[in-house]
C-alpha cells in the first residue's frame, strides 16, 4: 500500500478520509503531486474533476484514481461531462447500488465497489448535556423549511435547532453541535433520493439518535432501520414514545467495515497488476 494515497477535496469527507486512511494503512496527501505507478484514493472528486483529468492526461494515465462518489442520480455534479469522463477513466467506488445502477445504465460507468461514510465513534467519560431536542444542518429547501416552522408549532416546548448556512462546515465545529442535540433528522434534499447515509452515520457516530423520512432505497431503509427512526411525518412522529433500542453505531461500523472495506482493500491491491498497463 505504498503506492496507494488519499486525496481529500472537500472538508466533509476529512473525517471518512481519515478513518479509512487508518484502516488501509496509507497515507492522505495535502499536496497532491501525481506520480507514476501511484494510485489516488479521491473523496470529493466531482470538485475538481477537470483539474484531476488534466494531470492525468498530461502524465499519460501512468497513475489511477479511485473516485469515491458520493453523488447521487439527482445531483447536479452527474450532469458535468468532466466528471463523468473522471469516472469513466477510472475505478469508481459508491455509496448506494442505486447510484451504482444509474451510472451502468446512464454512462456505461461500471461501478468496481461500494464504500460507506465512516466516522469515529465519539467518546467522553460522562454523556454531554443534550439540550437542544431536534436538530437538523443541511442547504435550505422549501421541505426543510416547512418542517422546521410545522414542529415549532407543533412542540413549543422543545428546543428545535436547524442550521441552514455553512457556520458548521468543519468537522470539529459540527460534532461539537451535535454532542448538544438529542435527535438529529434526515430530510434528503431531493424527493425519493438516495438515503443519505453521510448525515446518518454521522449524527450516530457522536451518540444522537437519527430520525429519517424514508427514501426512495428500500433495500437501504430496510437495514438502517435497526439504527434509526425511520418515517413518513417527521413531525406526527415526536407524538410517538421513541424508546425502543436502536443498534449503536460501532455495531453499524463494525458490520460495514468487514463487508464494505474488506472487500476495498483486496480490490484495491489488485488494481496495481493493470495500472502498468494503462487499464485501470
Amino acid at each position: 500500500m505504498d503506492k496507494v494515497k488519499i486525496i481529500i477535496l472537500h472538508s466533509i469527507f476529512t473525517e471518512n478520509a481519515i478513518v479509512l486512511a487508518t484502516r488501509l494503512g496509507v497515507e492522505i496527501i495535502k499536496d497532491f503531486t501525481p506520480v507514476s505507478g501511484y494510485l489516488y484514493i479521491v473523496y470529493g472528486g466531482h470538485e475538481k474533476s477537470i483539474e484531476l483529468l488534466n494531470a492525468q492526461k498530461q502524465m499519460q494515465h501512468t497513475f489511477g484514481y479511485v473516485i469515491m462518489n458520493s453523488e447521487p442520480p439527482l445531483s447536479q455534479f452527474m450532469a458535468n461531462k468532466f466528471y463523468i469522463e473522471l469516472m469513466k477513466n477510472n475505478v469508481v467506488f459508491d455509496y448506494s447500488n442505486i447510484s451504482a445502477v444509474h451510472l451502468k445504465k446512464t454512462y456505461g460507468i461500471n461501478v468496481k465497489s461500494f464504500h460507506f461514510f465512516d466516522f469515529p465513534e465519539y467518546k467522553e467519560d460522562e454523556e454531554p448535556e443534550r439540550n437542544i431536542d431536534i436538530f437538523f444542518v443541511g442547504t435550505k429547501t422549501e421541505r426543510r423549511e416547512a418542517i422546521y416552522k410545522k414542529l415549532k408549532e407543533a412542540y413549543p416546548n422543545k428546543t428545535i435547532e436547524f442550521v441552514f448556512d455553512w457556520s458548521l462546515s468543519a468537522p470539529a465545529n459540527l460534532t461539537s453541535k451535535l454532542k448538544k442535540a438529542k435527535y438529529v433528522l434526515n430530510i434528503p434534499y431531493h424527493d425519493h433520493n438516495i438515503l443519505e447515509t453521510h448525515r446518518i452515520n454521522k449524527a450516530l457516530s457522536a451518540g444522537c439518535q437519527v430520525v429519517s423520512l424514508y427514501s426512495g432505497d428500500k433495500t437501504t431503509d430496510d437495514f438502517y432501520e435497526d439504527y434509526v427512526y425511520l418515517c413518513h411525518d417527521i413531525v406526527d412522529v415526536f407524538k410517538e414514545d421513541l424508546t425502543s433500542n436502536k443498534k449503536p453505531y460501532i455495531e453499524l461500523s463494525q458490520f460495514l467495515t468487514e463487508k464494505l472495506t474488506t472487500h476495498n482493500k483486496w480490490y484495491i491491491s489488485k488494481i496495481f497488476e493493470n495500472l502498468s498497463q494503462h487499464k485501470v
